[in-house]
Parts: structure tokens; C-alpha cells; sequence
């Protein structure tokens, strides 16, 4: 959380927390219904409401480095995007929910992204097909 004033800066809450609070409002029958979280997010959540709830929610944020690296992560992750559409989503967050990154070196290009994909494995933990 920024240390700005209440009035201008949005708390950040991760895609992951965001959900988890709808997921675990259900009934006891409808999380057995949909048999895991991420059930619920591959076939209830994504499809019906996209992350437009959730970049509506961090509207305004100031992120540190590691929030910015879970926004990516997300869409690497639950959107299957491709790196540059990683970017691309980093950017349209800035501009029409006014997310305001850290100062980083070139975080705002392919080659940074590919770098922070390969060393914090999301190849080879978040691109795997996600089970039914």
C-alpha cells in the first residue's frame, strides 16, 4: 500500500485475494460444484467478468515492485498472455485505471518482462494447461 493519502491512492489487493473473496462467499454446494478455486476461475469467474472487476478495484493504485510483478504475473498466468501482451495490458492499466509503477529500469519493455518470466519460472509454472 502507498503511504499517499486515502483520497488519492488505492490499496492493491492481487488478482488471486480479489477472487478468493467471491469464491469463498459461495455456498458449501456451490464451491463443490465447481470443485476448486480454480475451477471457478477457468469456468465462472474469467468468462463472466474478465479482470475488469479487478482493474476496476486497483483503480488508482501506486504499486511497489513485487505488486507490479503479481499484475503481470495474472495476466501471464489466468489471461494466457504472451509476453509483449503482458506489456501491453501494464501499459493499458497505467493510462485508463492510472496504476502508477515503480521506477525500474526498463520495466516497461519486452525484454525486461522476458528477463522477470524466466527467472521467477512463470514458463514453467504458469503455462502449463490448467486441469479441469
Amino acid at each position: 500500500m502507498s503511504t499517499a493519502t486515502a483520497n488519492t491512492v488505492t490499496p492493491f489487493v492481487s488478482f488471486d485475494d480479489f477472487v478468493t473473496r467471491r469464491y469463498l462467499k459461495l455456498s458449501d454446494q456451490m464451491q463443490a460444484l465447481y470443485g476448486s478455486y480454480t475451477n471457478y476461475v477457468n469456468y465462472n469467474y474469467l468468462p463472466g467478468r474478465g479482470f475488469s472487476e479487478w482493474m476496476d478495484a486497483i483503480t488508482g493504485a501506486h504499486l511497489e515492485p513485487w505488486q507490479m510483478h503479481s499484475v503481470a504475473r495474472t495476466f501471464f498466468h489466468w489471461g494466457n498472455r504472451t509476453v509483449p501482451e503482458v506489456l501491453d495490458a501494464l501499459v493499458y492499466l497505467a493510462r485508463q485505471h492510472h496504476i502508477e509503477y515503480p521506477l525500474i529500469e526498463g520495466c516497461l519493455t519486452v525484454d525486461y518482462w522476458h528477463a522477470v518470466a524466466q527467472q521467477e519460472a512463470w514458463y514453467e509454472l504458469y503455462r502449463q494447461p490448467v486441469a479441469a
